[in-house]
């Protein structure tokens, strides 16, 4: 499971640890942000379409053509819109 599996992300000059089960979404904006559950989101410096390879298949899917989302933070939907515990999408 994807749940226990981690990976690192640098920021300037600190490289941080960041767990893909505590990641709520991604959002592309230029660059990538990485929104994460009590956490400061996390800056990424590629495109949307650079780093949708890099997360786990069974646990993110690519909702729209600037949201990756966390399928375990999905709590339902309204209409076609993707609501979370924090966002609505």
């Amino acid at each position: 499971t994807s749940r226990g599996r981690l990976f690192f992300v640098r920021q300037g000059e600190r490289v941080e640890k960041c767990f893909y089960s505590e990641v709520l979404y991604v959002e592309a904006s230029g660059y990538s942000y990485i929104y994460r559950r009590d956490k400061p989101r996390l800056l990424i410096t590629y495109p949307l379409f650079v780093v949708e390879p890099w997360w786990p298949r069974d646990m993110f899917r690519r909702v729209h053509r600037s949201y990756i989302v966390n399928l375990w933070a999905v709590e339902g939907f309204i209409g076609k819109a993707i609501c979370s515990q924090f966002y609505i999408f």
